[in-house]
């Protein structure tokens, strides 16, 4: 079958497989997994090859999803830099917020640039590296060529996009997918993503779902959002579930204050029967969702194999003198056609100079020497011999660079400089260190003891001490600024 595409969704909860052809679906299966077949290989393998053989699939390009219990999502804000600078800093920084290093997991990131505020959104996404090697592993002696792995939650909402049931005007809103016993919250700013986070669902003593939990979850979500987009509010919620679960939440969220639109899943022009049919669904839809939305975990792995691939291209080349002969000719033809302007500009500069010579000569005073080139050039000399021994017997400022090392180093959280002087006097014996900066963790006497750390830091330094220094806090203040509440600061060191 032609121009069809496999979605693999997979959790610990089962599997769903949709094909599409031409962008429409084919078919979709979802299959649990008994408590004892969580992340078992044979039976994955087994349920695969089971619907292939039944429907005779032959879509061998996959892309594979995962849920968000199983993923990491941050988002950051960086200064604004160009994309090599970015790929060397994001490692660095996203590490900062995950709970492993980052040569543990495989990743990706999508980026937004805010040229007004010269700064760089970012949404980072990763999952640990044996987790998806495992999935590999699987999915090879299967046969199949995995294109992509990514965050389901993610592709399902670019899908949504997509089929136009969420517009492309709603700016910052919630998607909320709803499971049977669990679900996904997503949150966009400003159409980028901000927020994901996987929630169990509880249920009574009847096993209906516990509504007032969800809602409190949600609850939760929204004003985490607000806090940290500075009292913003989202325009709408999105429910994407069964028709019934979606309407028995929909009272209960009235009390949120915000707009709710349900996307069932009876109303797709070709049902699915559950969420984890529609992620797989949407997981085959890549190559049309949203730019912004199609992550792919194996893009470390991928450019290695491009690097390995580059090192391996053949550097002997089988040369036909045939193939060179008119540039040969042409090469020659210039090289000697600049070799006659060249002497010809090197014969006008000569009588140039003989010129100028003869104009110093008049014109030079009879008590002094005869200006001439040689004495020109003797002078030269002179003036380069005396800058050397300046150079040797000076003391440049060799601390510079290790105070700037020192200050930087010492940087604690939340905190970032807009300004840092260093002046030397002549001799380079005196220094002068002043530092402004700022301090944001949304919070006052965290950020006041992030800075007493910072001064701790740099009044305990050895550079410090052997230069009998003086470290001296000119100045802290709490300031808004952007509708935040900064610490800022000015420190003095002489």
């Amino acid at each position: 079958m032609k121009n069809t595409k496999l979605g693999i969704y997979l959790d610990s909860e089962g599997l769903a497989l949709a094909e599409i052809k031409d962008k429409d679906l084919v078919f979709s299966r979802v299959f649990s997994f008994a408590p004892q077949e969580v992340g078992s290989p044979e039976r994955i393998k087994s349920l695969i090859e089971g619907v292939f053989n039944e429907l005779g699939v032959d879509s061998k390009d996959a892309y594979v999803g995962i849920s968000d219990v199983n993923s990491i999502f941050r988002f950051l804000e960086m200064p604004y830099m160009k994309a090599k600078e970015l790929e060397l800093a994001l490692p660095l920084e996203a590490e900062k917020y995950m709970p492993f290093k980052i040569e543990e997991i495989a990743w990706d990131f999508k980026e937004k640039k805010d040229f007004r505020e010269r700064k760089t959104k970012i949404a980072f996404t990763g999952v640990k590296s044996e987790l998806v090697s495992r999935f590999l592993e699987i999915f090879q002696d299967l046969g199949i060529e995995v294109k992509s792995v990514e965050s389901a939650s993610f592709a399902a909402v670019g899908a949504l996009t997509y089929l136009n049931k969420i517009s492309r005007r709603d700016k910052s809103f919630s998607a909320f997918l709803i499971s049977e016993d669990s679900g996904e919250i997503t949150i966009f700013d400003d159409n980028f993503p901000y927020f994901c986070r996987h929630t169990k669902f509880s249920k009574d003593g009847q096993g209906s779902l516990n509504i007032g939990k969800i809602v409190d979850e949600l609850r939760i979500t929204l004003d985490y959002y607000r806090r940290e987009r500075g009292k913003k509010s989202l325009e709408k919620l999105f429910l994407l579930g069964k028709k019934e679960i979606c309407s028995s939440l929909l009272a209960a969220l009235q009390e949120l204050e915000i707009a709710v639109e349900i996307i069932a899943l009876e109303d797709f022009p070709k049902p699915i029967n559950t969420v984890q049919e529609f992620k797989a669904f949407s997981l085959a839809l890549r190559d049309v969702r949203p730019a912004l939305l199609t992550f792919d975990l194996l893009r470390e792995k991928k450019k290695s194999q491009q690097e390995t691939l580059a090192s391996l291209v053949p550097s002997e080349v089988v040369w036909d003198p045939r193939t060179f002969i008119y540039p040969l000719i042409i090469g020659v033809s210039l090289f000697f056609g600049i070799l006659f302007l060249q002497a010809r500009k090197e014969t006008s500069l000569v009588v140039e100079a003989k010129k100028l010579e003869m104009n110093f000569v008049k014109t030079q005073p009879p008590d002094e020497e005869p200006l001439s080139l040689q004495s020109l050039e003797n002078k030269d000399k002179k003036l380069d011999f005396v800058w050397k021994e300046v150079q040797k017997n000076s003391n440049p400022p060799k601390e510079s660079s290790a105070f700037v090392a020192l200050l930087c180093g010492s940087i604690t959280e939340g905190m970032w400089f807009d300004d840092l002087t260093l002046r030397r006097d002549t001799s380079f014996k005196e220094v002068e260190v002043s530092v402004r900066g700022k301090i944001y963790l949304s919070d006052a006497q965290k950020e006041r003891q992030s800075l007493d750390d910072f001064v701790a830091a740099i009044k305990s330094a050895d550079l410090i001490s052997k230069m009998g220094l003086k470290v001296t806090l000119v100045s802290i203040e709490q300031r808004r600024e952007r509708e935040y509440d900064v610490t800022t600061f000015a420190l003095k060191i002489d």
